[in-house]
């Protein structure tokens, strides 16, 4: 297929595109190292996806599970799981993602209306990774991450960090209609193993982070259709591990965000979206002068924010896995892209902050 481009300067270029296949890969979670003073790992899981049409039925689960087992092999002390900004997905990856973590047990209870209350339970013994971890969470961070989240903070399985989480904890389906349009029904609502939900409340972090959508006011609470929260009854009790004091933790951990200028920029630049823009009341002109000079300091402290972030010094390097390495020797696009990434990942206070905690775990 040939396109004849006409560009800014009046000249004409002829362009040739050629259809070519490409390979996908089916496995869309990355693992990284995190080296410092601690060698620790990181996934982010943007979402709880499965693949339905498959005979295995295999999804984020399987993924996470085959990036653990690489990180191991190159001796990790902990790991780090992000759940920012996961909206959720498929209850029964998150269902196999908890029991990979806790030694056989009820992961959830459902409730479904007009039936028995359900236990969900992982059959399985055993754990794939029995080292420190701490779990990554923000306002974002919906359902089957909350499902997840929860069932780790009660086997305590994990640390949760950063933010209340979104606060949805029911399950829909979707119906088509004779007029091409769908609806989606709740149809039921998931419990915690302690017969508790996080229905509204969301997943309250073990260690609570500043981020720069606190009080926006987006979670499930804030929905005027929003269920409410209730308690069950537990039939199959669970066994939680022995609960790590994580008071130290706590202080340590607020003694450096007090300290850290990446937290500080994070917390005024919060202070400004929400006071001055999300929930700013009163009048004020409608003219281009006002409305240029309001962008104008919009865009200012918006700079000023992402400058500090970027200047974010980090004490470790965020490097591949060898097998990643591998793979990336033979896709140049690939290897700049994965670059650039992995210097996000490096600056994000957050990750910092996690690998703190942990490195704090370590020495407790």
């Amino acid at each position: 297929m040939t396109f004849s481009i006409k560009k800014q300067n009046g000249k004409k270029k002829i362009i040739k595109l050629k259809k070519t296949s490409i390979t996908i890969e089916d496995n869309s979670i990355t693992g990284f190292l995190i080296n410092g003073k601690t060698k620790l790992g990181y996934i982010n899981i943007p979402s709880f996806y499965t693949d339905l049409e498959a005979q295995n039925g295999l999804g984020v689960a399987n993924d996470v599970a085959k990036q653990i087992y690489k990180l191991q092999r190159e001796n990790i002390q902990g790991l780090i799981l992000d759940l920012r900004f996961n909206g959720g997905g498929s209850m029964k990856e998150a269902m196999d993602l908890s029991g990979m973590f806790i030694d056989r047990g009820p992961v959830a209870i459902s409730k479904a209306r007009n039936e028995k209350n359900y236990t969900i339970r992982d059959p399985n013994r055993g754990t794939v990774f029995t080292k420190p971890i701490v779990v990554l969470v923000n306002q974002f961070s919906a359902s089957a991450s909350e499902f997840f989240a929860a069932a780790l903070q009660d086997y305590n399985s994990a640390i949760i960090v950063g933010s209340t989480t979104y606060g949805k904890a029911s399950s829909q389906i979707i119906l088509p209609l004779k007029t091409n349009n769908y609806i989606k029904l709740t149809i039921g609502q998931f419990f915690r193993v302690t017969g508790k939900s996080h229905q509204q409340l969301g997943v309250i972090p073990d260690i609570s982070l500043p981020n720069i959508y606190d009080n926006y006011k987006t979670q499930e609470t804030y929905k005027s259709f929003a269920l409410a929260n209730s308690n069950v009854e537990v039939t199959l009790k669970h066994r939680a591990k022995s609960k790590a004091e994580i008071s130290a933790l706590k202080i340590s951990s607020a003694q450096r965000i007090d300290s850290s200028n990446a937290f500080k920029a994070i917390k005024a630049f919060n202070s400004i979206f929400v006071n001055d823009y999300i929930n700013r009341e009163g009048t004020y002109s409608l003219t281009l002068d006002y409305i240029f000079s309001n962008t104008d300091t919009y865009n200012l402290a918006r700079d000023n924010y992402i400058a500090v972030l970027e200047a974010n010094a980090s004490v470790f390097t965020i490097d591949n896995t060898e097998s990643t390495a591998r793979i990336l020797d033979y896709n140049a696009d690939d290897k700049t892209a994965n670059a650039n990434y992995r210097k996000k990942l490096r600056e994000d206070p957050y990750i910092q902050e996690a690998y703190a905690i942990i490195n704090d775990i370590i020495k407790l």
